[in-house]
């Protein structure tokens, strides 16, 4: 069983960690650079609207400061969980076996710090999680990656079904569709000459 510092996340028994991170912090300079660029030229414009600019962009980096250092995401042998929240907690998770797609981005200042986020779309009713601003974004989705297989590996093996997960091509199922018309057509001309 995790620690006592993943209580929020309500683990199974049989759960273990694999990964857990916070957003990086650097990941609101560009945001922090842009703030200071309007309170500049408000500033210039009225010295009163700078003022005014300067305690609201104070409280602003504040908040996204606050709402980084409480945001945590933890990747299990089962489950991919997020935790948020400035003035509230809000956690969600995502089975692994739901997920169905995991897509890497860095944006550029995520290219030049060297952070980025993972992108996790899962089955229908199951909703989304993105994993943002994190330190080696590209180990992260690896070890997504990983647990995921693991889970599916599992899933097959337990129930000798398969997990949906396979990949089909549309000009497989257009092929079948075809000899599926094809056999259909065969079929009437038979019946057809029999009566």
């Amino acid at each position: 069983m995790p620690s006592e510092a993943y209580a929020w996340a309500n683990f199974d028994t049989d759960e273990s960690v694999v990964w857990s991170g916070h957003p990086r912090i650097t990941s609101i300079i560009s945001s922090v650079v842009i703030l200071a660029i309007i309170v500049i030229g408000l500033a210039i414009y009225n010295p009163l609207w700078g003022a005014i600019g300067v305690v609201l962009g104070i409280f602003g980096v504040g908040f996204g400061y606050l709402a980084l250092k409480n945001t945590q995401y933890v990747l299990t042998n089962k489950r991919l969980y997020r935790k948020a929240g400035v003035f509230g907690e809000n956690s969600e998770s995502a089975s692994l076996e739901k997920i169905q797609n995991k897509t890497l981005s860095k944006g550029v200042f995520g290219s030049i710090f060297g952070y980025g986020s993972v992108s996790i779309s899962t089955a229908a009713g199951a909703g989304d999680l993105d994993i943002n601003n994190i330190d080696d974004p590209t180990e992260v989705k690896q070890l997504l990656d990983e647990q995921h297989s693991k889970v599916l590996g599992n899933i097959t093996a337990t129930t000798g079904r398969s997990t949906g997960q396979e990949s089909v091509s549309v000009m497989e199922v257009a092929d079948e569709l075809e000899r599926f018309r094809k056999n259909l057509q065969t079929l009437n001309q038979t019946t057809g000459a029999r009566k």
